[in-house]
């Protein structure tokens, strides 16, 4: 399943990417992205009708995002991916900082826009493909963690971003998951990410900060 579900993510960042190379946009990669949620979540949607009521059950519940059904054999496989991520991004991490003052800029200094780019999307795409697998998909983290990452490390460069975003968001998951736990009645850590998360978006939109 995690092999699978790596494989999917691995796939469609590289159909994201392929479509959005013979765009001019610097937004063409986002459209992409969106348009590429919508047709898997069309293709779930169908699966669906397909499935029993055991599966929808387990959907359902994987769907809602949590820690509580991993077991060891998922925490290796997900160790794994990890690394594996974690070492092409801290490889990758010079060519995103100079891709900050954007593409002209970089090709300029010698860096490589389209491989830093494909690189980055690829080591994203088998971390978040390896641990959706076993924990299902829990939202904004990757848009929560960053965003603190850079204020907490008080440096824009991606050496030191990149690890700080990490062990934030590992953080968060991890609080969440226990507040989660700690009623009477247990939710799940999607749930709780998403009541948490939301507002950060929306105070960080208003005060016009990225």
């Amino acid at each position: 399943m995690a092999a699978a579900a790596s494989a999917g993510a691995l796939a469609s960042a590289a159909l994201i990417l392929a479509v959005s190379f013979r765009m001019k946009r610097s937004s063409s990669l986002l459209i992409c992205g969106v348009m590429a949620g919508f047709i898997i979540s069309a293709i779930i949607s169908i699966l669906q009708f397909g499935a029993g009521a055991e599966e929808l059950k387990m959907f359902y519940s994987w769907s809602a995002g949590n820690f509580t059904g991993t077991d060891m054999g998922g925490v290796t496989i997900m160790a794994v991916a990890f690394l594996a991520g974690a070492a092409i991004a801290a490889a990758n991490a010079k060519g995103l900082d100079i891709m900050l003052f954007g593409d002209e800029f970089a090709l300029l200094s010698g860096a490589r826009p389209r491989q830093t780019r494909t690189a980055a999307l690829f080591s994203a795409s088998l971390m978040t493909g390896a641990v959706t697998a076993f924990c299902g998909p829990i939202g904004f983290v990757g848009i929560v963690a960053p965003h603190m990452a850079r204020r907490l490390s008080g440096t824009a460069r991606h050496a030191a971003v990149l690890p700080m975003s990490m062990a934030t968001g590992g953080l968060f998951g991890v609080t969440a998951d226990l507040l989660c736990q700690a009623g009477s009645l247990p939710v799940p850590a999607g749930s709780m990410m998403a009541l948490t998360g939301i507002p950060f978006v929306l105070a960080m939109i208003i005060s016009g900060k990225d």
